[in-house]
């Protein structure tokens, strides 16, 4: 069977990898020059659970809000006539309205700890020997909920 896979990031490449591993044909398209030159380029390659709280909660889009139209803000937001960037808005600020950031959260907790073990798995099926560091990072949160969030909640 030939499959056709959309995308050359993190994503595509390990959907790839595995099919492969099933016997499928596979060819994977990819719009940019190289790939995971998107998001997954900026991670390196790094599974990283460490910064996994979602960020649709109030105070981050307060915090949003006021870094408006100032260059050095950690996240860079450009306003403008985007028909795709307002439906996007749109659906974060729903998704905000419903208050469930502690349990996507928890999931995106979740993704991340899967796809490190499938990482490591590839890491050590296909022995890629690079410089590979396995260990935990803790951010203490100061917001007490959040700690409890952090710290009550087994994966």
């Amino acid at each position: 069977m030939k499959i056709a896979i959309v995308g050359a990031g993190i994503a595509g490449i390990t959907a790839a990898y595995f099919l492969c591993k099933k016997s499928y044909s596979i060819t994977v398209f990819e719009k940019e020059r190289y790939a995971a030159m998107k998001c997954s380029y900026a991670n390196g390659g790094q599974i990283s659970v460490s910064n996994s709280e979602v960020w649709n909660t109030w105070p981050n889009i307060e915090k949003a809000i006021s870094w408006l139209g100032k260059k050095d803000a950690p996240l860079f937001f450009k306003p403008n006539l985007d028909l795709k960037k307002a439906l996007w808005l749109i659906k974060f600020l729903v998704s905000t309205i419903k208050n469930d950031h502690e349990l996507r959260t928890i999931e995106t907790i979740k993704l991340g700890v899967t796809s490190r073990r499938l990482y490591n798995t590839i890491r050590l099926q296909e022995k890629i020997d690079y410089d590979y560091k396995n260990g935990w990072y803790r951010d203490w949160e100061t917001d007490r909920k959040s700690t409890r969030l952090n710290s009550s909640h087994r994966l």
